[in-house]
């Protein structure tokens, strides 16, 4: 006997997957939606820093005096730049070319001071994906066109499975492939949301040094 369970769409119309495909569709948009945001505000941040650097720079640089009053300016400095280096990285393309892994591991949380100033290597692996090709949703096709052909085929058998099924497992496979290119870009928003909030603390602590610079000259 057979140990094969049936699936989600072994108990749904074709009306109810496609609904389930849209919504899954929709969502993978809106995380488009969410990196623009994302990429606004870090553009108003490095526009923000550049204001600060040039009102206290001004009045500091003017007449510098002593060695607390450097200090301060140099650390003031060093963070305008990894704070600007952050911003950078969120605005820089995403690499949306490539094979899109099978397993999708969210990075181990990181301590604060590591995602300050993030790296990026130049052999990225990709990191967004809004949709299908034409060739990926022939390829879905074929691969539903086997199941309900080979009874043998690892899904289990679908040899007498009717034909008004195959629009449902169509609809389903393409979700699945969809939720898959939605994890992915969940992944990217995540890493550049923690460089968007090493941006925010780079640019309090700038305020803090220009301050003290001023108040030591």
């Amino acid at each position: 006997m057979s140990d094969q369970r049936p699936g989600i769409q072994d108990f749904i119309d074709p009306l109810v997957a496609r609904d389930y495909r849209e919504s899954v569709q929709r969502r993978l948009e809106r995380t488009g939606v969410i990196m623009q945001d994302l990429r606004s505000r870090a553009g108003t941040l490095v526009a923000a820093a550049g204001v600060i650097t040039g009102l206290f720079g001004q009045k500091v640089l003017a007449d510098p005096d002593g060695w607390i009053t450097w200090t301060a300016i140099g650390l003031a400095l060093t963070m305008l730049a990894a704070g600007l280096w952050n911003c950078l990285s969120i605005l820089a393309p995403v690499k949306d070319r490539g094979t899109i892994p099978d397993n999708l591991v969210r990075p181990a949380k990181r301590q604060f001071w590591s995602y300050l100033a993030p790296r990026v290597p130049f052999d990225r692996p990709i990191e967004w994906n809004m949709g299908l090709s034409e060739e990926e949703f022939a390829s879905i096709g074929r691969s539903v066109q086997r199941e309900n052909a080979d009874p043998h085929d690892d899904q289990g058998s679908h040899a007498n499975e009717a034909d008004d099924q195959r629009p449902v497992r169509f609809e389903m496979r393409v979700a699945q492939e969809l939720e898959h290119r939605r994890q992915l870009n969940n992944l990217t928003i995540d890493s550049r949301s923690r460089w968007f909030e090493g941006a925010c603390w780079l640019l309090l602590a700038q305020i803090a040094f220009w301050i003290v610079a001023a108040t030591t000259q």
